[in-house]
Order: C-alpha cells, then structure tokens, then sequence
C-alpha cells in the first residue's frame, strides 16, 4: 500500500492512497550559514523504475538524472543519488553504504532517524562539490550556462516565492534547496528538480529572472555549489562493510571512525558539524531509543514521529538488495533461510509502519503505542540474528 504523507509547517497533511509503494515526505529546518532553511524529506519502502532524463541541442542542455532514485529519505541524499546512478560502479557504491543508522536522542531536533552516510555536501569519492560565490545578475547565469554545458549540476537555495510549482510560489518567502540540472536559452528557463505543489519530486521549469531573482533573497547564501560526477573507480571494500555491520550490530558511535564512512578530504562542516555532537544511538541501539521516545509519546500524549518507521523499513528493504547482489557477486553464498528472514523482518516493520500511520488518528492512541513497544522487541532480534549471520557469511 502506498502512502504519500506531507506534513506542512502548521502540520496539516495531504494523503494519498494507492497500491504501489509507500512514501513520505517530510520538511527539515535546516540551519545554513546564519539561514534557517527549510529540507523536505522523502521516504519510500520499496523502489520505483528509473525515470532517466538527458538531452542535448543547439540551445538545450539537460544533463542525466535519474528522477526515481533509490534511496531519498532526506533531498541531501535523493540528489546525490540521482546523479549518481549513472555512474559505472553505482550498485558497487550504494550496496557500500546505508548500512549504519543513527537515531538523534533530542527530543526537540526535527529528525530523529537518520543514515550514517555521505551526502551531496560532501564525503562521497564519486562527487565533488565546489562552491563559486555571485552576485552579479551577467555573472549568475553566464556561470550556471556555463557549468550545465560542461556536464555540471547545480546545487543551490533559492526563495520558492520566486519558483513555479511551489507550494510557496507568490505565497510566502520560503528558502529551500534545489537542483539546476539544465537549461533552454531559447526559452530562458532553467530546468530543475524538486517538490512541487503536490509533493511529488519531479521535473519543473523556472526562468532566468524568477531564479535570480530567488537567489537574491538567500541573503547569506550568495553562491552556486556546482556538482562534479568523478570518474573515479569504486569498488567494494569488503573489511569496511564488515566494520559498519559490526558497528551497527554492536550499536558502535560511528564517528570514532568516520573515515570508514566518509571521505573526509571532501568534508563539509557547515552540514556535517550540525550533528557532531548530538547526543545519538547507533545500529541496533535505534530500537532502544525509538522505545524510549515512545514511552515520551505516551508521558506527553503526542503523535509518534512515524518517519522513523518508514526509514527502518526503507532500510531493512535495501538490505534485501544488497544480500542479494553480494550473493550475485559471489560475496555471501546463496542463503534461501536469510533471505526469508530478511522478508519477515520487512512484513514485521511494515506492520509497525502502519501502526503509527494508524496511531495518528486512532482514538485510543495509548494502546497502539504498547503494541508498537512489544513489536519493536521482536524486531530488534530478527535484526540482530540477521546482521549476525550476515557478518559470520562474511568471516567476520
């Protein structure tokens, strides 16, 4: 069943149902620079084909992306990933990563769950990210024209007052994040990809005035980062997949060795130091802390942050895929009892992902959220026994 859930900043929400796949999309206030900036969120438990878009003309560039991406909990890692795919050691990238999960114990922070992971601000080998900053109108669109054509993406917050199909669009000032991937100078439109008024993560157009006139609003945030795919080659390094299965066995802090996990030549503080030092819970550790901040629900009778729900399933269905290459590559032997238990523990959280779908309008909300409590139990150790095999296939 799908859910398509988007939760405005007043909290009213748009629902959609269909039997496809189940979504979520969510906004972050993300603090940039001196900015409060605004990042939505996008979970999806299951993937959908890839709708890949390039062209190339006389007086139109677009660049490849990929608009259904695999993995998109948060816009930081759907437009890495949707520049990524095109690269020849994609699948070798994507089954390195997303195995560790860090759950942020402040009650206050806007997102509890998250992965341990690099994003389009820095720390991935097959990115680069480059900042040039501008001010001047020539300067703005000669520059974006210019790094389109060299096959560059452009990564940059814009005031959505100024961009059509926005929710905010001649409504309400409202920085956010986008991402300029083509041009049409016959048109005077820039192409770029985002949430429209509807949600969705699609495709739209902006022109050249309305986007500098965007840009301008940003204050603080006067530049372009403009994205580079490397050439680099990417292959699996199995003693570091074995390190992140542990840490996420043993709920180890990640960031005692984060250069497992990141390439910290390519690091970006302005992201990266807002978490440092959060209070957090790593690997299997996240079951506790999601108890915990249930047992907090239930003390002050608010909604359960259900996001969190749809990340664990989210994550445990890329774990199916991963087994399943690594078996294909001749990593893990073929396992039919791990790859049922890995669907059991998938049919397990989409249970629990609809109990706290269901925990947001049911009358006795209490009763739901000692179910989920006894559930998360059960999860935590078909986790535990399947991360554990997983790592002894490994010769861990």
């Amino acid at each position: 069943m799908w859910y398509n859930i988007s939760i405005s900043p007043l909290g009213g929400r748009l629902i959609v149902f269909s039997q496809l796949y189940c979504t979520i999309n969510r906004e972050e206030i993300f603090c940039f620079g001196n900015k409060k900036c605004r990042i939505y969120t996008v979970f999806s438990v299951s993937q959908t084909p890839n709708k890949v878009i390039a062209k190339r003309g006389e007086n139109m560039h677009i660049n490849m992306l990929n608009e259904a991406t695999p993995i998109k909990p948060y816009l930081y890692n759907g437009y890495l990933e949707a520049i990524l795919f095109q690269h020849k050691d994609y699948k070798e990238w994507l089954y390195s990563n997303y195995i560790q999960l860090v759950y942020y114990n402040e009650y206050d922070r806007s997102i509890y769950l998250d992965y341990e992971v690099p994003t389009i601000y820095g720390g991935c080998p097959l990115l680069r990210y480059s900042k040039v900053e501008i001010k001047e109108k020539n300067e703005f669109f000669y520059y974006i024209k210019e790094l389109i054509k060299d096959g560059k993406y452009i990564y940059i917050f814009l005031d959505e007052y100024y961009v059509p199909t926005r929710l905010a669009y001649h409504k309400e000032h409202y920085i956010h994040d986008q991402l300029i991937y083509g041009i049409d100078e016959e048109k005077e439109i820039f192409i770029i990809i985002g949430y429209d008024e509807n949600h969705n993560f699609v495709t739209s157009e902006i022109s050249f005035e309305e986007c500098y006139q965007g840009y301008m609003q940003t204050d603080d945030n006067w530049y372009l980062a403009f994205l580079t795919m490397t050439d680099e080659e990417y292959k699996m390094d199995i003693n570091k997949i074995k390190i992140m299965f542990e840490d996420y066995l043993y709920s180890r802090n990640s960031k005692e060795h984060w250069e497992q996990y990141m390439d910290l030549s390519d690091y970006r503080s302005e992201f990266y130091d807002t978490r440092n030092n959060v209070d957090s819970s790593y690997g299997i550790g996240i079951y506790e802390a999601l108890t915990k901040g249930i047992y907090h629900c239930m003390e002050e009778d608010i909604e359960i942050d259900y996001r969190i729900a749809y990340l664990i399933c989210e994550h445990h269905s890329l774990m199916k895929d991963r087994i399943l290459y690594y078996i294909d590559k001749k990593i893990l032997p073929n396992d039919k009892d791990l790859i049922s238990a890995i669907d059991d523990l998938i049919d397990m959280t989409k249970q629990m992902m609809h109990a706290c779908f269901k925990s947001i309008y049911a009358k006795d909300r209490m009763s739901i959220y000692k179910r989920l409590i006894t559930n998360i139990q059960s999860i935590k150790e078909k986790d535990q026994m399947i991360v554990s095999t997983i790592l002894e296939r490994l010769g861990a």
